[in-house]
């Protein structure tokens, strides 16, 4: 049989078992995609990857859930969607608090990006008790917990392989997230504008 014979035939396969299996289409069409897709459990989980491929979507399309209340523990802090879905949040009369790590304090997009916050009105501290603040998380409305390694930033956006988890409707988790996110707000600084 002739390479290209073969050929024919593995394509014809392959589009028959598309054609006739919608799970197994949707498979297909979510792994070449890879936007924000939805995990098998209890709870509704959804993922996202870097770079380009649906992570930072996926943290500002939970940012935009909010009605109550954002806890935002975070390490590299400069993604502009990122920061705007959280002053938008609070317009909306939102409760967004922030800690940071010290490196914005140093890094010029970080600072800029916590400056945005302050002078939005969300109270934002630096943690400097660490050697680093390496959380990527956010509480949301105190059920809902957005985590991974992806990085609040253009990099992990843009560059970065990174991931991005959000957790739907589990209180019970997200009670542990917002604990051990107030035990670092509590020996946290606070942030002042600097412009």
């Amino acid at each position: 049989m002739s390479r290209k014979s073969l050929t024919a035939i593995l394509l014809a396969v392959c589009v028959a078992v598309l054609s006739t299996k919608e799970s197994i289409r949707s498979e297909v069409a979510r792994a070449l995609n890879w936007y924000p897709q939805s995990a098998p459990s209890s709870n509704q989980i959804e993922v996202g990857f870097s770079p380009n491929a649906g992570a930072e979507e996926l943290v500002v399309k939970a940012i935009a859930t909010a009605k109550k209340s954002i806890l935002v523990g975070a390490y590299s802090f400069t993604s502009k969607p990122i920061v705007q879905g959280l002053i938008d949040a609070k317009k909306r009369g939102v409760d967004v608090r922030a800690v940071l790590d010290k490196s914005n304090l140093t890094n010029k997009s970080g600072t800029a990006a916590a400056n945005l916050l302050v002078n939005g009105d969300i109270p934002t501290r630096i943690d400097s008790e660490h050697p680093i603040h390496h959380n990527k998380i956010m509480v949301i409305d105190g059920v809902h917990i957005e985590t991974g390694s992806f990085n609040y930033s253009a990099a992990a956006a843009n560059k970065n392989a990174e991931n991005a988890l959000v957790i739907w409707n589990d209180p019970e988790l997200a009670k542990i997230y917002a604990d051990n996110w107030a035990s670092h707000w509590e020996h946290s600084a606070w942030y002042r504008s600097t412009f």
